[in-house]
């Protein structure tokens, strides 16, 4: 299988090979119906993929800064960033899910960064009851509930 920039993840379909995480994403969720239903969602759900994206980058960055000032600046910038988003979020959250009527790429993004979100945080949904109700709603979907029973620890 050809991999033109030698890079993991590397997903491998009918002899093809995938490469980049967010790109993968999108693949799948465009096969399995996940991708919106007008260009519209899709776009709506490509920009809470790469902003939840943006978001990782900065949380892993603003952890593993060696020098103390850099990282507190990069903290206090991704700590405001992520109150931003999910007060955003809330605001705009007009149905059961992020985007349209059922589970997006959207929402599942939102569900695996909040994962890591309350670990940090276990108050984190506090003052955000609406988003609360969707990562409980994601959570005890029937196939992602049983995805989380059993994968390993740290996945996502």
């Amino acid at each position: 299988v050809k991999n033109p920039f030698k890079r993991l993840p590397v997903l491998e379909v009918d002899g093809k090979a995938f490469i980049e995480s967010v790109a993968i994403e999108s693949y799948l969720a465009l096969t399995f119906g996940f991708h919106g239903k007008d260009n519209w969602e899709k776009y709506k759900i490509d920009m809470i993929t790469y902003f939840v994206d943006d978001l990782f980058t900065k949380m892993f960055t603003s952890q593993f800064e060696p020098n103390e000032e850099k990282r507190r600046i990069l903290r206090e910038e991704y700590h405001n960033l992520k109150l931003t988003w999910l007060k955003s979020l809330e605001a705009d959250l007009e149905s059961d899910y992020l985007i349209g009527d059922s589970i997006t790429l959207a929402d599942l993004e939102f569900f695996c960064l909040s994962e890591y979100l309350v670990e940090e945080d276990q108050h984190l949904f506090d003052n955000f009851p609406r988003l609360k109700g969707l990562f409980d709603r994601i959570a005890s979907h029937e196939k992602i509930s049983a995805w989380l029973s059993k994968r390993p620890k740290g996945m996502c």
